[in-house]
C-alpha cells in the first residue's frame, strides 16, 4: 500500500508529484481496490498505527480496519489524486495512466520485506476518499492529462481536445505534442494523413503526433490518452 507526493510538496526540489487514474479491462467478480481510509485521523495517530509491530494481530487488525475497500468491474475508472492511500488487489487487469514521476512512499506491505517510508508517506497523506465512475462517463480531465472513450461504427477522424479555462483562458490540460489510443474493443483500420493505414484489434496500443490527422474505421472503442 503506497500513497504519492503532489507537485507542490516537491517544488523545492522541482520534481513531480504522481497523480495517476485507473480504467479496469477486466474484473473478477470479487475484484476490488483499497482507496482512501475508512475515517479521518490525525497524523500523529497515523504514525502509531503505522509503525506498529505487525506480528502482534491486534494491531495488524487496527489496520487493516481503517482500509477503505472498494469493489471494481470490468469498464470502471477510478481517479488517484496524489496523497491517497491505495493499493491494488487481486482479480484486476488495469490500464494506468499518471504523471511522469517515480516517487513512491510505501506504508504497508502485508509481511514483504521491503522498504518502507513510512514517516515520508504520512507527510504527504490526505484524507481523500475517491469514488469511481461506474461505468466510466467517457471523459475526465485533470491538470496533467485526459482520457476520452471513443465508439467507431464506421469512419471519424480522431481529435484531441483541450478544455479552456475561463478565468485564465488557457488550456485546462498542457498541450502536449503526442497521444496515445488504447483498443479497449472490436477490429479495424487507423489511417493516417501519410497514407499509412494499421490494422488495430482488441489491446493493441500506439502513440501519435497531434500533429497528424488520424482516423478509424471498423467496429471499434477506443480509449483516447493525452
Amino acid at each position: 500500500m503506497q500513497v504519492h507526493p503532489d507537485d507542490r510538496e516537491l517544488a523545492g526540489e522541482k520534481i513531480a508529484g504522481k497523480t495517476e487514474a485507473w480504467y479496469v479491462l477486466d474484473a473478477d467478480e470479487d475484484a476490488s481496490i483499497i482507496c482512501g481510509l475508512t475515517r479521518e485521523l490525525s497524523k500523529e495517530a497515523l504514525s502509531s498505527i503505522f509503525h506498529a509491530d505487525f506480528s502482534k494481530p491486534d494491531a495488524k487488525e487496527n489496520l487493516e480496519s481503517l482500509l477503505r475497500i472498494v469493489p471494481l468491474s470490468k469498464g470502471d475508472f477510478v481517479f488517484i489524486p496524489a496523497g491517497t492511500v491505495h493499493a491494488i488487489q487481486g482479480g484486476l487487469r488495469l490500464l494506468e495512466v499518471q504523471q511522469a514521476s517515480d516517487v513512491t512512499y510505501r506504508l504497508y506491505d502485508w509481511g514483504r520485506e521491503r522498504e518502507m517510508h513510512i514517516d515520508e508517506g504520512i507527510s504527504v497523506f490526505k484524507p481523500i476518499q475517491p469514488k469511481p465512475e461506474s461505468p466510466f462517463s467517457g471523459s475526465f480531465s485533470c491538470p496533467y492529462f485526459k482520457l476520452e472513450k471513443k465508439i467507431i461504427s464506421s469512419t471519424s477522424e480522431i481529435k484531441v481536445s483541450y478544455e479552456i479555462d475561463a478565468k485564465t483562458g488557457e488550456s485546462f490540460v498542457e498541450e502536449k505534442e503526442f497521444a496515445s489510443i488504447f483498443v479497449l474493443e472490436g477490429e479495424g483500420k487507423l489511417f493516417s494523413n501519410s497514407g499509412e493505414s494499421l490494422d488495430v484489434k482488441k489491446e493493441d496500443f500506439f502513440v501519435f503526433s497531434l500533429n497528424e490527422k488520424i482516423e478509424a474505421t471498423g467496429s471499434l472503442e477506443l480509449l483516447i490518452i493525452s
